[in-house]
This record gives C-alpha cells, sequence and structure tokens, in this order.
C-alpha cells in the first residue's frame, strides 16, 4: 500500500500511476478532491486498485486522518507514505534523508487559498 500526497497531479499523480503499474494499492489524497478521484479513476481503468479522498498534506490534522481512513478501508497497518521531494517543491535546503519536522514539511507546501 502506497499513500501518494498530491495524487491529483504533476509529481504526486504520476507517483500514483508508478506505484499502481507496479502493483501497489495505492490510496491517493490532494486538496483538488476532483483532481484526486481522475487519479484513482486512471488507476482502477488501468486494473490497478485505488482508493482516495481530499486531503491537504500541509494540515496536520487531515494528514492524520487520511492515514487513518487509509488504514481502515484496506487493513493496511504500515502504508508507505510518498510526497514530491521538498527540494522539487520549491525548498532549496539539504534535507539529508533525515526525517523533517511539521515545520519543515509545511513551508513545502502552500495551502492553496
Amino acid at each position: 500500500m502506497a499513500i501518494v500526497t498530491g495524487a491529483g497531479s504533476g509529481i504526486g499523480r504520476a507517483s500514483a500511476l508508478a506505484f499502481a503499474r507496479h502493483g501497489a494499492k495505492v490510496f491517493c489524497t490532494d486538496w483538488n478532491e476532483d483532481a484526486c478521484q481522475q487519479t484513482v479513476a486512471q488507476i482502477r481503468a488501468a486494473g490497478g486498485e485505488a482508493d482516495g479522498m481530499a486531503a491537504d498534506a500541509g494540515d496536520e490534522a487531515l494528514a492524520e486522518r487520511a492515514v487513518k481512513i487509509c488504514v481502515e478501508r484496506t487493513s493496511t497497518r504500515r502504508p508507505r507514505v510518498s510526497g514530491a521531494v521538498p527540494r522539487l517543491a520549491g525548498l532549496n535546503k539539504p534535507i539529508g534523508g533525515r526525517p523533517q519536522g511539521l515545520e519543515s514539511w509545511t513551508c513545502t507546501l502552500p495551502t492553496p487559498e
């Protein structure tokens, strides 16, 4: 199981489709629910397994809710979470492969108005 943030377009959509092509069940999230559901539909049309929901990855409570819903819907206890690399999202600080705190994460994810 892979949880993909920003799955409604760009790198997120490409990641979701790639995970599905390689046999992963994919749980898509994006702040744009229509775009998210389009990605889910593309995966299903290609024979893959996918589900999804609207969620802003920059909102800690929504991100936690998305993981809980993913686990409830799929009975997967340890989903892999994937997001765009902060450097690709416009942050020019090296991250060195270390987990980043919420402050670092949210500065890479501008919330749409």
